[in-house]
């Protein structure tokens, strides 16, 4: 497999000059030998710009050293444009490498967000792939079917990770969702991580949070069986106006208290978003998708946790990952409230926080600009203010925990109720507070 970075002139209209007309000498022995150092080679194509092109075996690190040549050439010619030509295969990683273009459409990007931004794309695209269809050597259970105690009723759907099914529970008499990991994904350890982490996630209850009831093996398979939760999906909810804002602030305050839980017994979750929300049909809230959730250190609930990409997969969801999960710096609880900052800012405006369309401009965006300011409906101003501050691009301007944001939701969120409740307190444009430093800021 192999990928073109292509160079051309900014300006190019049909009398504009081409790269090969303007481009200095130097220029020319520059880009040669910084495309060879990453393995490429370069040539000037028919219509005047420059191609380099690498080719290897492992996608991600093509991708990288096809970065890597645009990035140089970029610095050899300001004045010029990158752009990476891929096959169809590989459309995502295209789009990636587009965004390294300079323009007054594009967005500058420095090496190590390019980078990040090829993984992000990488990791978008598998997870896409991986949804869309079962593994090869993945057996596809039938009703009758039986795993441990459990008897397969149907299948609920396919993910990123394997099959889950509704199943019962002849022992005590319930259904269940039983996931069920496929052969090969998530790395050598996905089995053991899997199960380790599912143990993990069944040591904390909490009545926002889907419980964890069995974990095991079957013929070498691990699988899960969990709450079974029927109803529909935070996602659904996003662009429903039917949906009261008042109810929705309550999802989301909802989804704070499990989190928080989360944090207090230990546990970052680490892929939060609208998938991984359900709504009960009895108005109960669920968080699922504990199963990639990591233990904190035994100091607190913002101790340091080192991120876990076994074999170089991202664990997570990029448009919802913070910036320091992206890179994988050592991260804490903080990326948890950031992702339930794009959840919220997503239900709330039907729009993603960075203003653009498409996932590898949101993605270039979110690693590089604040997030727009949230403009919803009658939401007060004092949540909007905390939404943003949760979407800080570093973890040290996020709230202190998920205790905090809760709080500025319950001056206005009744628990189980739809309606907002006014604080009385007048709306400016400070930064929101949490109630720790408010009490510091007191006289």
């Amino acid at each position: 497999m192999a990928i073109s970075v292509i160079l051309a002139a900014v300006d190019t209209g049909a009398d504009a000059p081409s790269l090969a007309e303007t481009a200095p000498d130097a220029f020319l022995v520059g880009a040669r030998t910084a495309v060879e150092h990453w393995g490429g080679a370069i040539e000037w194509r028919s219509d005047g710009s420059l191609c380099a092109r690498v080719a290897g075996d492992e996608m991600r690190s093509l991708a990288h050293r096809a970065a890597r040549c645009a990035l140089s050439l970029r610095a050899l010619l300001p004045g010029a444009m990158a752009l990476a030509i891929d096959n169809d295969e590989h459309l995502a990683l295209a789009r990636a490498t587009v965004q390294l273009r300079r323009g007054p459409e594009g967005v500058n990007l420095d090496a190590e967000a390019c980078l990040l931004l090829v993984d992000g794309a990488f990791e978008i695209e598998q997870q896409k792939l991986r949804a869309a269809l079962p593994a090869d050597d993945e057996r596809v259970l039938s009703e009758g079917d039986v795993v441990g105690r459990y008897t397969i009723e149907e299948i609920l759907g396919h993910g990123g990770m394997g099959m889950v099914y509704r199943a019962r529970d002849p022992r005590l008499g319930r259904a269940v969702a039983l996931k069920l990991l496929a052969p090969g994904r998530g790395g050598s350890d996905a089995a053991a991580r899997l199960i380790r982490e599912a143990r993990a996630a069944a040591s904390f209850t909490h009545p926002n949070v889907v419980a964890v009831h069995d974990v095991g093996e079957a013929e070498g398979v691990p699988w899960v069986a969990m709450e079974l939760i029927e109803g529909r999906s935070l996602r659904d909810a996003i662009g429903d106006d039917t949906v009261p804002l008042g109810e929705r602030l309550r999802w989301l305050l909802d989804v704070a208290h499990a989190l928080a839980e989360g944090h207090r017994a230990g546990l970052v979750h680490r892929d939060i978003k609208p998938d991984n929300v359900m709504i009960r049909r009895d108005g109960v809230v669920k968080v699922l998708d504990y199963g990639i959730a990591r233990r904190l250190s035994d100091e607190g609930a913002i101790g340091e946790l080192a991120t876990l990409t076994g074999e170089g997969t991202i664990l997570g969801t990029p448009l919802y990952m913070a910036p320091e999960q992206m890179r994988g710096d050592t991260i804490d609880a903080r990326v948890d409230q950031f992702a339930w900052g794009v959840t919220a800012y997503e239900l709330l405006t039907g729009k993603r926080p960075w203003g653009v369309a498409g996932d590898m401009k949101a993605l270039a965006r979110m690693l590089t600009t604040e997030p727009e300011p949230i403009v919803a409906p009658e939401l007060p101003h004092e949540i909007a203010r905390a939404i943003q501050r949760t979407l800080a691009r570093d973890a040290t301007a996020r709230f202190p925990s998920m205790d905090d944001v809760i709080a500025v939701l319950a001056l206005y969120v009744e628990s189980r109720g739809a309606s907002l409740r006014p604080s009385g307190r007048r709306a400016d444009s400070t930064p929101a507070l949490s109630p720790t430093e408010s009490r510091a800021r007191a006289p």
